[in-house]
């Protein structure tokens, strides 16, 4: 953060001001500057990847091909929630215009008081801002619900089987070059704050993690919010959606854990 917009805005060292704070406010500078500069992929911690990114695939000359059964976009982000985008997992090249707008606001509208001020917050406004026209809030709907978890009415966990399709880029929504996928590409399980969505993914004896998985969900991606779950257990003996992810990708560690009754 040694050059313009964000050298005047660390110096100041207004982040440091909120002290629980202050970590998550740096991470939210850092990866987007780290994309505004070089691009790349950029992914949280907390995602556990079930299969393949969303990535174009290089040529023989080292570029990446824009062409294929089906057209994968270069530069794009998910809605983490019914009302917000964020960059806890997205894809842009080098110098976009979206993290070009968000850095240089960065200065300008950072809170201390606020959790989102420069996170999903700033993200959100400036989509609107570009393509208001073009973006719908994330509302749990069948049409974006792939193989995904809902949560009725007494918070017990139900698997929710739906229409799948051949290209499913194609339910991303376009905004000026970018791809802003549903939300059940990335976060197909939602916590929310209530007492049964907390740590659904961490659910056992309701059978999650097999019934997650047969429905050939879509997802790419698992989170598990670590500021939520940071001090959950998982055992190898359940039947958790993280258990049974944990059984296909990992089978050889997976193995050595359960036969030594390790709980992880």
């Amino acid at each position: 953060m040694n050059q313009p917009p964000l050298d005047v805005w660390h110096t100041h060292r207004q982040w440091m001001i909120n002290t629980e704070r202050a970590s998550a406010f740096v991470s939210d500078v850092v990866r987007t500057e780290l994309l505004r500069r070089y691009g790349g992929i950029y992914l949280d911690l907390d995602f556990i990847t079930l299969r393949p990114l969303p990535i174009q695939p290089l040529t023989s000359s080292g570029r990446h091909s824009p062409t294929g059964r089906h057209h994968i976009p270069r530069n794009w982000l998910a809605w983490a929630d019914h009302r917000l985008v964020n960059l806890a997992i997205g894809s842009f090249i080098k110098g976009h215009w979206l993290l070009e707008n968000i850095v240089a606001d960065i200065p300008r509208v950072f809170e201390p008081d606020s959790c989102c001020s420069i996170g999903p917050d700033l993200v959100t406004r400036h989509l609107y801002q570009s393509c208001s026209q073009n973006l719908t809030n994330q509302s749990f709907n069948q049409s974006y619900a792939i193989g995904t978890l809902a949560t009725d009415n007494n918070n017990s966990a139900i698997i929710t089987q739906t229409t799948h399709t051949n290209n499913l880029y194609s339910l991303g929504q376009e905004c000026n070059g970018t791809t802003v996928f549903p939300k059940t590409f990335f976060y197909p399980v939602h916590y929310g704050y209530g007492e049964g969505e907390l740590k659904s993914i961490f659910k056992e004896g309701a059978g999650l993690g097999e019934t997650f998985f047969s429905n050939s969900t879509t997802a790419f991606t698992l989170h598990h919010y670590n500021s939520l779950s940071a001090r959950a257990l998982v055992s190898p003996a359940g039947d958790s959606i993280l258990r049974e992810a944990f059984r296909r990708n990992c089978p050889r560690v997976f193995q050595l854990l359960d036969e030594a009754h390790v709980f992880f």
